[in-house]
């Protein structure tokens, strides 16, 4: 689990998200090369992509990929609508964020999924 938190419940409040500094962010186009891109899935821990307190910059795009690890987002912002159209997926859990939307159309998640 990376824990970008900083302890304060005001400054963690994902719906302040926008104003997170550049060390709270995350590119979305990272994290879907962790977990869609086939040669990079191997070498994630089979726990999957966990974090806390991020802010996600840029669109979290899944259409059409296998998600084989977790994906875990506790407590993060989203700039762009999160999309899992016709996906197939492990675990999902995104709880306690701030988004703009979900698209999940014809989703498969073999495992829980926590909103």
């Amino acid at each position: 689990m990376l824990d970008l938190r900083v302890g304060d419940p005001e400054k963690d409040n994902p719906a302040n998200g926008a104003a997170w500094p550049v060390s709270r962010t995350i590119r979305a186009e990272v994290i879907y090369h962790l977990l869609a891109d086939r040669p990079n899935t191997r070498k994630v821990h089979a726990k999957g992509v966990q974090l806390n307190g991020a802010r996600i910059e840029g669109q979290l795009d899944f259409e059409s990929a296998r998600l084989d690890r977790p994906l875990l987002l506790f407590g993060c912002h989203f700039e762009a609508p999160i999309i899992f159209l016709d996906a197939r997926t492990g675990p999902i859990g995104l709880t306690e964020f701030h988004f703009p939307g979900l698209r999940g159309d014809r989703v498969v998640v073999d495992g829980s999924l926590s909103l």
